[in-house]
């Protein structure tokens, strides 16, 4: 791993703080550093929802769940405090755990770090926030955007998005990055996924604003449990890949 700046920072918070706060743009690497000092430095142990197990023992039983811990405890991705389904799992996993249980939470995505450190706080007692927006590595998005810029073989991109949260702010600045070669004629699909959490009004106002901010770019519905869409988009990047063999086809029909 490269070598991060940051390290220093978080041993000597983590040394006499009971709660250390990590935030910081996506795709910096604040799991792999954290995973990196639990593992060496400031032993503990790295919990993550982003794991159905965690999640679904915690939501089942949030008693049971923090009665098993004890030590050092790292959370990743505490911003699903605000996610509707998770947040509530999160929040009293924080609050119940015993004092003797050190946190160390990190993400790339709380707007509002200040007030979340005032609540941790409250709730756990002394708490620091560490930011860090230096990016020791350039940022993958700018790779990207010069590969999706200049390659010319380039078949299509499909971005995949919620819309129950809509756009992201890395997926606003993909659209402003291809709209001009889409413009052009390069294959863009939008794949609106867990449609089966929708409801028909639902999907229907998520297609006609999707269709709005994909200029000029395709949009389906998607589910892979209700098996929405499956076909429609497979047909689609098959036209992509095969363009004349598709021409054929229809002129056949």
């Amino acid at each position: 791993m490269i070598p991060r700046l940051l390290t220093p920072r978080i041993l000597e918070a983590l040394a006499d703080t009971p709660v250390v706060f990590l935030t910081g743009a996506r795709q910096t690497g604040k799991s792999t550093l954290a995973r990196a000092i639990a593992a060496g430095d400031h032993p503990a142990r790295y919990i993550t929802f982003d794991d159905a197990t965690a999640l679904v023992a915690a939501a089942g039983d949030p008693e049971g769940f923090v009665a098993g811990l004890s030590g050092p405890v790292v959370l990743d991705e505490v911003h699903y405090l605000a996610d509707r389904e998770r947040g509530a799992v999160w929040e009293e996993l924080i609050i119940q755990l015993p004092e003797s249980v050190a946190i160390a939470a990190l993400s790339a995505t709380v707007s509002n770090v200040e007030e979340f450190g005032a609540w941790m706080a409250t709730v756990r007692g002394d708490t620091r926030i560490v930011l860090e927006e230096h990016r020791p590595v350039p940022l993958w998005q700018q790779v990207m955007a010069n590969y999706l810029v200049t390659r010319e073989n380039l078949k299509g991109i499909v971005l995949l998005c919620d819309p129950r949260h809509g756009l992201t702010e890395l997926d606003e600045i993909l659209l402003d990055v291809i709209r001009p070669r889409v413009a052009e004629g390069l294959k863009f699909l939008v794949v609106l996924t867990k449609a089966d959490k929708l409801n028909k009004t639902e999907q229907t106002k998520a297609l006609s604003i999707m269709n709005l901010q994909a200029g000029g770019g395709e949009v389906r519905l998607f589910s892979a449990t209700k098996r929405i869409g499956i076909d429609d988009v497979a047909e689609l990047l098959w036209k992509w890949a095969h363009p004349v063999d598709a021409i054929a086809g229809a002129l056949a029909t």
